[in-house]
């Protein structure tokens, strides 16, 4: 299995002398680049960039940190639910191209309850997992349909849908998910959908190991 070496941007300098540097806390836009021409110099792969429901927006700060690296790729924390699918595909699309193919979203259903209220979701956690499932499988969808479709589920429905842009990466980024097991069968569908991921350290230089779950490219 390919192994990528992965590290995190914050977005300010950090207060204090911690390793794991979140987005959180205003916005530096000279730290961010940086901190990611720090860890292109340092032979990472890819950054995570995190998400919050008080940060500043994180593909705005990959697209930032993206203009200012050549090789460095960025796993950009998102939460299905705020953004509909097909404009989600459109914007991961849309971003693939213009990094060069150096984006990678890690899907994500919320930290708390009182952080995930603070963007208006009052969506039970486990109803969340089954509405991200959705949510991959109509993303996946929009890349994949030459011509417009209808599409019909429990929690989006969307008639003549299309997208003039594919992703760069062929057939799309890798989408990441943590292995995870309390929410049944909503979370196995995510993981079914996502290239699975394995956290192996959580320090400043974090390995994560990835396997492509079969029967999804």
């Amino acid at each position: 299995m390919p192994m990528r070496v992965i590290g995190m941007i914050g977005v300010t300098p950090p207060t204090s002398a911690a390793t794991l540097h979140v987005i959180e806390g205003g916005l530096s836009p000279n730290y961010v680049a940086e901190a990611a021409r720090a860890h292109e110099a340092s032979g990472f792969d890819l950054v995570l960039v995190g998400y919050s429901s008080s940060s500043a927006e994180g593909f705005l700060v990959a697209l930032h940190a993206a203009a200012r690296t050549e090789r460095l790729g960025y796993l950009i924390a998102h939460r299905p639910g705020f953004v509909a699918p097909t404009l989600m595909a459109r914007k991961v699309a849309t971003f693939d191209h213009l990094s060069g193919g150096r984006l990678a979203l890690h899907i994500i259903t919320g930290k708390t309850e009182d952080e995930q209220e603070g963007d208006g979701d009052f969506t039970p956690k486990a109803e969340r997992y089954r509405r991200a499932a959705e949510y991959l499988e109509l993303m996946k969808l929009t890349w994949a349909s030459d011509r417009p479709f209808d599409f019909a589920g429990t929690f989006y429905r969307v008639k003549g849908a299309h997208s003039d842009v594919r992703p760069l990466q062929k057939p799309h980024p890798l989408l990441w998910r943590r292995f995870g097991r309390r929410f049944g069968h909503g979370c196995a569908a995510v993981r079914r959908l996502c290239h699975l991921c394995r956290t192996a350290g959580l320090d400043a230089r974090t390995h994560q190991t990835i396997s492509r779950p079969s029967g999804h490219p």
